[in-house]
């Protein structure tokens, strides 16, 4: 449970102890977004969905920030969604969220810069998972019309985009958000 502090600091003592410590961290945990005009959203929808996503990207990272302070290098990803920079009717909750995450990590890439650890964001756009069966067919097809790609977003595309942002091959990027619409962001 990567809102319990105990939960996340057990997990960390757990990796650590097999493989010394922790160089690449990936925060994904969040449960998926759903559809609501914010005129029906409740105050109390929008904390719990804002609170839980929030503390359970800060929990985790908070734990596993120190090892890489301690070895002065490390890699921290979070992913976003491309309703951060984009927002769309019925996802007010989650574009607030997704855009205090993405808050969170350009001041954390800005503070853990000196000590050689780089933090970035991958923000994709409809990606096809289970969490997202519950949208409608209509949006579906709206999305693959307004994306230039013509598709939508696979796991897959999430992978590839995370592991280059770990890789040295982008060991000069820091505080980025990149991206992975198939070209939605600069149409």
């Amino acid at each position: 449970d990567v809102q319990d502090e105990r939960s996340v600091q057990n997990m960390v003592e757990q990796i650590t102890a097999t493989y010394g410590t922790i160089n690449i961290l990936v925060l994904n945990a969040a449960p998926p977004a759903s559809w609501q005009l914010f005129s029906d959203l409740e105050a109390e929808e929008l904390e719990t969905k804002l609170l839980t996503e929030v503390r359970g990207y800060f929990i985790p990272a908070k734990s596993v920030v120190k090892l890489m302070i301690k070895a002065k290098s490390g890699c921290i990803v979070g992913l976003s969604s491309a309703l951060a920079q984009s927002p769309a009717p019925g996802f007010s909750a989650h574009t607030t969220t997704k855009s205090a995450i993405e808050g969170m990590f350009r001041a954390m890439a800005l503070e853990l810069a000196p000590q050689g650890i780089r933090v970035n964001i991958v923000a994709p756009s409809l990606t096809v998972t289970p969490g997202s069966s519950w949208v409608p067919q209509e949006g579906i097809d709206e999305t693959i019309k307004n994306t230039p790609m013509g598709r939508l977003c696979r796991p897959q595309d999430i992978a590839s985009a995370i592991l280059m942002m770990v890789s040295e091959d982008a060991g000069f990027v820091t505080g980025a958000c990149l991206p992975v619409d198939g070209g939605m962001s600069g149409a």
